[in-house]
């Protein structure tokens, strides 16, 4: 189970998309492990935007409320702490697609014909993960940002060690046909880098997490905290 929160201009305050993924192994698929996407409960959300510059604490967050679900599960008032996102179940592998993972072979001379993961990884590519989703033709859900309208979503991921590769496309659904609204025209992927590591803290007697950073001209994007003049 993983908490993934997506923001604006490097602010933790400004996120635009949070969601819940559940991930579970499928026996018949040795070297696949699937995935399903979930919104949070509006309270949830709310005390975990609250917490946006310390994503440590938000597994806490998460028992808290998942205690509260346990007494109104016994007084039969329980809500639900999820809502699933229909259509958005994703297929992660150890292979990748040399379709719908096309942009693995753009490089700077846009004709390779093997793929090429990021310079900053220095891995192969049997060290990746990559994912697509298993609607092959994506999914039309509608828009958080938006509400009312409808967006018609197509997305493949590629991770290594230390960098995350996103290829989202977002299509607004009109009368008339789809408006592209986000991502790249030319299947460019959005490209992270990962900046901190969690990492156990053995001096406390209670498990404790810490956040140790690896890319110091990159911390100003996690919050205020972490600022520095120095920082480009």
């Amino acid at each position: 189970m993983r908490i993934a929160a997506f923001y604006f201009d490097g602010i933790p305050s400004k996120i635009f998309r949070l969601r819940f993924y559940l991930l579970y192994t499928v026996t018949e698929k040795r070297n696949e492990v699937e995935m399903e996407l979930y919104t949070l409960d509006h309270a949830i959300e709310k005390a975990i935007r609250e917490k946006s510059t310390s994503p440590q604490v938000w597994n806490d967050i998460l028992q808290t409320f998942s205690s509260q679900q346990q007494q109104q599960q016994q007084q039969k008032t329980e809500h639900k702490m999820f809502q699933k996102l229909q259509g958005c179940d994703v297929a992660w592998s150890t292979s990748h697609s040399t379709t719908r993972h096309s942009y693995l072979y753009h490089t700077s001379n846009y004709n390779s014909t093997t793929p090429s993961p990021p310079s900053s990884s220095s891995v192969k590519d049997n060290t990746a993960y990559h994912a697509v989703m298993k609607a092959v033709n994506g999914t039309i859900l509608e828009s958080q940002m938006m509400p009312g309208s409808y967006v018609h979503i197509q997305d493949e991921i590629s991770f290594w060690e230390n960098d995350f590769w996103l290829n989202d496309r977002g299509y607004v659904v009109g009368k008339y046909g789809e408006e592209f609204v986000y991502g790249n025209r030319e299947g460019v992927p959005y490209k992270m880098t990962r900046v901190a590591l969690f990492e156990m803290d053995e001096k406390e007697e209670e498990e404790c997490w810490r956040r140790r950073v690896v890319r110091e001209d990159l911390a100003w994007t996690l919050g205020d905290a972490f600022f520095s003049s120095n920082a480009e």
